[in-house]
Formats: C-alpha cells, structure tokens, sequence
C-alpha cells in the first residue's frame, strides 16, 4: 500500500498519469475497487467482463483531463448536446464497440453492485475467506507445499508445476479451474458449494499424498535425512499425452 501511496504522490508532482488495471482485480474486494481499497484515486482505470457480467465488454474509465482526448468530451444521448472537443478526439474501434446487448447487462450488474454494495461484499468476500482458511489449515496440517491466496473474491492455489496433477484431479470429480488458474467467488456460489470445493480439493490432495507424491516434501518437513541412493528409483518415461503436455506448459513458460 506504501509503494501505491507514494507512486500516486510522485505522479502528482509530476503531472503524469496513474493507471489501475483492474481487468481482473475490479469489483472483486469492493464496489470501488482497489481504488476504495486502498483509498487511492487513479487517473485512469480499465475494467473487463465482470461489468458485463460475462458479456464481451472493456471499459476504460477517467478523468476528463485524460479521456476527452479519446471520446471528445462529455455528451448526452437523445438532445441536441455534442461532444465539446469533437475535433480533437481519436478515432477507437472495436468488433463490440458499444454493442446494445453488453451495454443492457452493464447497467444491470452496475446497478445491482450499486443497491447492494453494503451487504453483497461482505458476504462475497467471506466465502473466500473461509474457503481459502480453511483449505490453508488442512494444507498446513497434511505437510502439503500448497497455499491458497486470495484477494477479496479472487483466488487462486499456489501449486509448483510438478503437481499439476492436481487439477485434473479436482476436475474428475467436478471441480472445474481454467488453465489461467485465477478463481473467482461469485454471489451465486452458496455455502454448499463452497463446501463441495474444500470437499474435492482435500479427496483429491490426499488421494496424492497417498500415492507418494510428496514424499520429499515430508522428510524436509520431518527433518529425515534422505539417502539418495538409497532411494527406490520412481523414474518412468512419460507417455506421448504426458510429452504433449510436458511441452506445453514449457511453451506457456517462455511465451509471454
């Protein structure tokens, strides 16, 4: 929060702008963002498809000192008003551009964030909480080199890549998360959902552990010397599927 601080004072003084990209984090800890979380304004702020509720929408949102150049200034629909700065503003397209079906879910969801901001957070971010808790402890308990980290509704699992078994281990018994691996509580998830989750997620870590996958990590943890020659060799060549994915995850590491 320091380092937010005192980037937004150094911008000031400097007449530069500060930009939140909240495509991900927006309206995920409150109904302001992480500029009411941290009780910081941006100059200028992008927002993704949470707005829309799913829809195929961005939205770049401002000051007028900044987006006046890009829209020409403020206007209203339906009167005789135009854009004051319409000579000076730059030409932005776009395939959704303002489609009439993003714009109706918009300010359905903007309005329902708006009637509930007080109560809807609260309870939104609890959920996390508790899931991430209580995930957390078990980890903790079991010797398991997870943690999960969230930030308000957002979540997402620290797992190293050599057990990334483990997800499709949760999706075999139901629990879907894409390969971005961010979560996201909705208000639709009830608390049994959430408990199916923590439910799945603990089948799945111990059915791993069972099967000798963190083995080393419980000797560390134990303070047991480990032989290395000693060691059972549990080597085996990877399959043609497992060659695939081997690779692709080594591309996805080195593309940017």
């Amino acid at each position: 929060m320091e380092f937010l601080k005192s980037l937004r004072r150094i911008t000031e003084e400097k007449d530069i702008a500060l930009i939140f990209d909240e495509i991900i984090t927006g309206f995920r800890i409150c109904a302001g963002g992480s500029q009411e979380y941290f009780n910081i304004q941006a100059d200028i702020v992008t927002f993704g498809k949470i707005i829309g509720g799913g829809m195929p929408i961005g939205i770049v949102s401002g000051k007028a000192k900044y987006l006046d150049s890009i829209d020409g200034g403020f206007w209203k629909f339906g009167d005789d008003s135009i854009p004051i700065y319409d000579d000076k503003k730059t030409f932005a397209a776009g395939t959704f551009c303002h489609h009439p079906m993003a714009m109706v879910a918009a300010h359905a969801v903007l309005a329902k964030i708006k009637e509930n901001r007080d109560t809807m957070y609260v309870e939104l971010n609890s959920k996390a909480d508790y899931l991430i808790d209580t995930l957390n402890e078990f980890f903790d308990n079991e010797d398991i080199p997870f943690k999960g980290v969230h930030y308000g509704s957002l979540l997402r699992f620290h797992v190293d890549k050599k057990y990334e078994i483990f997800y499709y281990g949760i999706m075999a018994k139901g629990v879907y998360i894409w390969e971005g691996r961010n979560c996201f509580i909705s208000t639709e998830h009830s608390k049994e959902d959430i408990d199916k989750i923590i439910e799945v997620v603990k089948e799945t870590v111990l059915e791993m552990k069972d099967a000798g996958f963190f083995k080393q990590e419980l000797k560390k943890s134990q303070n047991i010397v480990v032989d290395d020659e000693s060691q059972e060799n549990n080597e085996f060549p990877m399959s043609l599927i497992q060659q695939r994915l081997y690779s692709q995850i080594l591309i996805n590491e080195f593309d940017p």
